[in-house]
């Protein structure tokens, strides 16, 4: 619901339980709330106490009183009496571009175009948009602020366009979707997800001092290092209790996110495209439009916040054809065999699969002609004859007779220099004449901007596709962009290579998936390089990390979870010891972990003992009968990593988590200790989500152990007897006991 408040000088986006209020004063948008709604008023709002700081310039000759540098404004510009970051910095024939000022408002159903770039689906019938029309004068830049509000969502859509309404060409340096100014005098933590390759979205809590804390990524893609979504959260918040405000980007490409606590204990959050490399030109006539920002809010702790989060991934990002769709048990060939690829030991590796009870056989890297390593081939999506005599159509052909769909792994927007692509189009890559061309991995990365190069590429990838029967794509990104640099752009315009690059992207995987609409597609970039809302709006399931070692994998599970739900996280049971850090650990964990997202294997069966034949064949099976709960049920965090820096692997820790059915009646709990401890005591879990008035029944590899009510288990906990060693995890079932009557 949006709301005009008063004289139509304030407004209010109200959704289940959720308040967003602003108004307009002193021809600037500001802003007021933003949390647990309640009616405003608008005389407190738009007259909001404020005096000008010792010092500062008086913004407003008329209202002397009134100080910029304390105003919460809600689009921060160019302004001589505000001191704090800006949201817009460019420039004009007229000079530098100031503040735009206020114009007009207007409310209307559905939600604005967004001119290729992937954002929340909504419609005229379930969701509405409030539109703010500012214009800066002397350069006369038309800035159109959009806020949409989804039906039985409290999550709300942020979103800029800019015009050039002038005679002359502008220039951006900087453009941010989103700015809030939240109250002063709260104290407030900042939780970012962050790492590196194979430890990606470690959970990081912090306390906000003065200054700006910074993060974001310059290198074409979202990063391993930083994901594009933050949390902000009072210092007593935790994980099912206190307030806790999200945002994220709906964006794949360079973007930035700052927090800043001023000398009044004010703070500013804004988050868009990046900003360090980036320009973009307006010529008259000419428009920008900024990638999507989403902002959330939750009284419920970090969990609520999450799971706000995932009903709106489902509901509102995933292509509608994949929502509450199940996703199957694959097996990957990465781990079984590398580069080392040939149709009989391919079709040996699926015979093992099957009989585990896989549902999807996946060919990773190294099927396509002239693929012996990582060197050559990239871009020549036809099948190397030495390897599949029979090409991709009869290895299919014979993975569907044992029972198994068929997948591949494609890497579309790179292309090794080996490699008939290139040299049938050298100017195809991202380069610069006279500069040398960067490689990454012995590739280079294509020139998406250019249509001729997404058209061809679509070609080749819905070709390869449709020629082999494949059920899923495995899209992959293996090296980021560095200097993002085009041949076919002016040297004044190189600063909006790296922003076209990411919407031609989007145009090519548009292209693809909208032609193979029953293919699932599963995204990567060298692990989650690039698992952000912006690819989950093409790609449904993302492989969270090239990490399977389960220590690690339930670090970054957990941290994955604080935004994205288990059934877009591809999680995979890989052999032991792990091949990414050499660590043993028994096959019961490795599948605990596995299952808190959307299970694979990534290991030769052949290579499995008979014992763990039979474990990992029953654990698959475990999983495909309550698939449905453990992908699409509600998720809880019960036990998490510390939080209050980057968790260390020295640290002893238990993790916990459960997912929950949609009528409360059936959960599964999960509880791993990642590290041994010598003479373990009794360890008591407390659950969430289950209904107090019922009692549970629990077991335990299909055994019962123990009966309890909900409220019992959500107050006094699950309390169990671990045993010594390393790798020790523990999954219970609870069912509702059916009583006469129920």
């Amino acid at each position: 619901m949006i709301e005009r408040v008063g004289d139509g000088q304030l407004y209010r986006i109200a959704s289940e339980g959720v308040g967003y209020v602003l108004g307009i004063s002193h021809g600037l948008p500001l802003h007021y709330w933003w949390g647990e709604d309640f009616a405003p008023s608008a005389e407190t709002v738009l007259s909001p106490p404020s005096s000008p700081p010792p010092y500062s310039v008086v913004e407003d000759p008329a209202d002397p009183h009134w100080s910029a540098a304390r105003a919460a404004l809600e689009y921060p510009g160019l302004l001589a009496g505000d001191p704090r970051g800006s949201a817009l910095i460019g420039t004009s024939s007229a000079g530098p571009i100031f503040c735009p000022r206020f114009i007009q408002a207007r409310v209307y159903a559905g939600r604005p175009g967004l001119d290729g770039l992937p954002h929340a689906r909504a419609s005229e019938a379930d969701s509405s948009t409030l539109e703010l029309c500012l214009r800066d004068l002397p350069s006369n830049l038309l800035l159109m602020l959009s806020y949409t509000s989804f039906d039985g969502s409290p999550v709300i859509a942020r979103n800029v366009r800019v015009v050039n309404e002038g005679d002359s060409p502008l220039v951006l340096s900087r453009i941010a979707t989103s700015s809030v100014d939240l109250p002063r005098g709260t104290a407030m933590d900042f939780i970012s997800l962050g790492g590196a390759w194979a430890r990606e979205r470690g959970l990081d809590r912090r306390r906000i001092g003065p200054g700006t804390t910074a993060l974001g990524s310059k290198i074409g893609i979202s990063s391993h290092r930083f994901s594009p979504a933050a949390v902000l959260l009072t210092p007593e918040t935790c994980e099912d209790w206190g307030p806790a405000w999200g945002a994220t980007l709906v964006y794949s490409g360079n973007w930035t996110m700052s927090v800043e606590r001023d000398d009044t204990d004010g703070l500013r959050w804004m988050m868009g495209v990046g900003a360090e490399s980036f320009s973009w030109h307006l010529e008259p006539g000419e428009s920008f439009c900024c990638p999507e920002a989403l902002l959330a809010f939750s009284t419920e702790g970090l969990n609520g916040l999450s799971r706000r989060w995932h009903d709106f991934v489902h509901d509102r990002i995933l292509p509608p054809a994949w929502r509450r769709r199940p996703r199957p048990v694959l097996l990957n060939s990465w781990e079984a065999a590398y580069f080392d690829v040939d149709e009989t030991r391919i079709l040996s590796i699926a015979e093992g699969a099957a009989d585990l009870g896989a549902e999807l056989f996946v060919l990773d890297d190294g099927w396509f002609a002239g693929r012996q390593d990582d060197s050559s081939s990239l871009g020549d999506w036809v099948a190397d004859p030495g390897k599949l005599p029979g090409g991709l159509e009869r290895l299919s052909a014979a993975l569907r007779e044992r029972g198994l769909a068929f997948g591949i792994w494609l890497e579309p927007e790179a292309v090794s220099p080996d490699s008939d692509l290139y040299r049938s189009h050298p100017d195809w890559c991202l380069h610069l004449p006279g500069r040398p061309r960067a490689e990454g991995r012995n590739q280079l990365v294509l020139d998406l901007g250019r249509e001729e190069v997404r058209e061809e590429l679509a070609g080749r990838v819905i070709e390869a596709v449709q020629r082999s029967g494949a059920q899923y794509v495995k899209w992959d990104m293996n090296r980021h962009l560095g200097i993002a640099l085009s041949a076919t752009s002016s040297v004044e315009r190189q600063g909006e290579v790296a922003h076209r690059f990411m919407l031609g992207a989007y145009d090519l995987m548009a292209r693809v998936t909208g032609a193979l609409p029953d293919v699932l597609f599963e995204g990567c970039a060298g692990g989650g390089g690039r698992m952000d809302f912006g690819l989950l709006y093409f790609m449904p399931q993302y492989w969270a990390s090239d990490d399977t070692d389960p220590v690690a994998r339930a670090a970054i599970q957990l941290g994955t979870s604080l935004f994205f739900p288990p059934f877009v996280t591809g999680a995979h049971v890989s052999a032991s010891p792990n091949h990414q850090t050499g660590r043993s650990s028994p096959l019961s964990m490795r599948l605990a972990v596995a299952m808190g997202g959307v299970l694979g294997v990534e290991l030769d069966p052949a290579r499995l003992s008979a014992e763990e034949t039979r474990e990992l064949r029953e654990g698959i099976a475990f999983y495909k009968s309550r698939r449905e709960l453990l992908q699409f049920g509600t998720f809880y965090r019960l036990q998490s990593l510390p939080a209050a820096g980057p968790w260390s692997p020295l640290a002893p820790a238990d993790v916990a988590w459960m997912s929950v059915g949609p009528d409360r009646r059936r959960a599964v709990v999960t509880w791993l200790r990642l590290l041994p401890v010598a003479n373990p005591g009794p360890v008591r879990l407390r659950l969430a989500g289950l209904l107090p008035e019922l009692r549970y029944e629990l077991r335990r590899a299909g055994t019962r152990v123990s009966e309890a009510s909900g409220r019992e288990l959500c107050t006094r906990g699950l309390e169990f007897q671990p045993t010594a060693g390393e790798g020790c995890s523990l999954i219970t079932e609870l069912a509702a006991v059916e009583r006469e009557g129920d």
